[in-house]
């Protein structure tokens, strides 16, 4: 597998190539926004606290190396420059990234930028087509807007939490940032929409979304389902509550296997595996519609019926009839899947203090070449003096700003 290193990485067959994006995001909803605009050819400079960096650089454990595993993994491709935002030779500096720069995205608590000089308004001024991106807690209107939030809080807040987990538990929280990443990735589309426009169309661009716009987002179906009846969406395990049988199942060597026959013909397909050929043509089974309203009893067949055999010898079965299926894989399951390496999903990158470092490339491929991170993610400030002389300042003034502290 190549290892993509930096020299090789300024290609200019991205598509976002000559784009210059200031980052002035962290946790995890800003950054993956700009890491995947990266992966796409745009030039992103993280600006960070220049000591603390940020603070998913402290998110541990585990580390990597001396690294934190969660600024890793939302990072690549960017180049960091350490920068004290208090300070008024600060803000200038980041008036002047801004000035010469295409998009600037932010999430920092609500009023901050502008308190800071760095809002909509101050950078519009100096560049008047900036793509201004906001990514906020609770969106720029109602009683809660002005208030900070994090995945898990809209997870609940949004409903989320109120249909995950089994029934009768206690509330659970996906494993995954899904509100984060979700964000991060309207963001993007909102990014691209306005930097489509923007040779058509004059003056800068204010984009805002939020983690809690984004977390209802994630909810039509069962907002819909409750407009509908007036019933509560109720938490069901890895079910579903619109078709059956779509869950997991315990085989025989204690692992579990997720089924999904997601129509009336799978279902066929999935009996005529198990041996339970007559199961279609009971009255209770023969439509989904049916089968939702007897979920419980086709799961106890459905159940028993499968502990006989160990999920791998089931799987193979099912994939030759055509069954949706897959073993309910653990993280070492999924590093060491043949899928993921047919797919070259994990890349390996060059990084400075880590040996062997790999990171989850994004899932796209354009005209047949498979998307990469242009570099692996960078230590603090590691790119300050060189961004700086990009854009005009004398090795004296960044000697100066290092000196007082301004920079790292």
């Amino acid at each position: 597998m190549t290892v993509v290193r930096n020299d090789e990485a300024e290609s200019n067959d991205r598509p976002l190539n000559g784009m210059r994006v200031v980052d002035l995001t962290g946790s995890i909803a800003g950054p993956f926004c700009s890491q995947t605009l990266s992966a796409l050819g745009a030039d992103v400079i993280k600006i960070e606290h220049p000591t603390r960096g940020d603070d998913t650089r402290s998110w541990s454990p585990p580390d990597w190396g001396s690294e934190s595993a969660a600024f890793l993994a939302n990072n690549a491709g960017k180049r960091s420059i350490g920068i004290d935002l208090k300070s008024t030779e600060g803000r200038q500096v980041v008036l002047d990234l801004a000035s010469q720069s295409h998009v600037f995205l932010q999430n920092l608590r609500p009023g901050l930028v502008d308190k800071l000089g760095i809002g909509f308004g101050d950078l519009s001024s100096v560049n008047d087509r900036i793509i201004y991106c906001t990514i906020s807690a609770f969106g720029n209107a109602g009683e809660r807007s002005s208030e900070p939030g994090y995945d898990p809080l809209m997870q609940a807040a949004a409903g989320i939490m109120s249909v995950t987990g089994e029934a009768g538990r206690s509330p659970v929280r996906a494993g995954v940032s899904l509100v984060d990443q979700g964000s991060a990735l309207w963001a993007v589309i909102a990014i691209l929409s306005a930097w489509c426009t923007r040779e058509a169309r004059d003056g800068p661009h204010l984009i805002e979304t939020s983690l809690y716009e984004t977390a209802l987002n994630w909810m039509p179906v069962h907002v819909a389902s409750y407009l509908a009846n007036g019933t509560l969406p109720q938490p069901m395990g890895s079910g579903m509550a619109v078709i059956a049988p779509y869950e997991a199942y315990e085989t025989a060597n204690g692992s579990w296997l997720m089924i999904a026959a997601g129509n009336d013909r799978l279902f066929v397909r999935a009996c005529s595996v198990l041996g339970l050929e007559n199961l279609p043509t009971d009255e209770r089974f023969h439509t989904n519609r049916e089968r939702v309203r007897h979920r419980d009893e086709l799961a106890a067949i459905l159940g028993a019926c499968l502990l006989a055999r160990p999920a791998s010898e089931w799987v193979a079965e099912f994939r030759v009839a055509g069954v949706p299926v897959s073993i309910v894989q653990t993280i070492d399951q999924v590093v060491n899947d043949q899928q993921t390496e047919a797919l070259e999903l994990l890349q390996p990158m060059v990084h400075k203090s880590i040996r062997n470092f790999r990171s989850v490339r994004p899932p796209l491929t354009i005209n047949g070449t498979r998307v990469t991170h242009r570099f692996a993610p960078p230590l603090l400030g590691e790119n300050s003096c060189e961004v700086l002389r990009e854009i005009g300042y004398s090795d004296q003034k960044i000697s100066d700003l290092e000196r007082g502290g301004i920079i790292a």
